[in-house]
């Protein structure tokens, strides 16, 4: 197993609870039937939730690989 330093091992649990909230939104899985374009106001809500999970899960993916390379 890696080790994180502190700094790392807080950052990381502060990325898991955001992880964890976004996962429980419904904007994060966009339905079978739905077509982009229709609703701007809706296709944003989308774009939002998918921007900030994919962007939690790249930071959290960059923090065990620097604790990985570290030890």
């Amino acid at each position: 197993m890696w080790k994180m330093t502190l700094k790392q091992r807080r950052r990381h649990g502060e990325l898991v609870t955001e992880f964890d909230r976004l996962k429980k939104n419904p904007y994060l899985q966009v339905e079978e039937d739905y077509q982009f374009g229709q609703n701007a106001e809706e296709d944003e809500k989308y774009r939002e939730v998918i921007e900030a999970f994919n962007k939690v899960v790249t930071e959290m993916h960059e923090i065990e690989e620097a604790a990985r390379q570290r030890s």
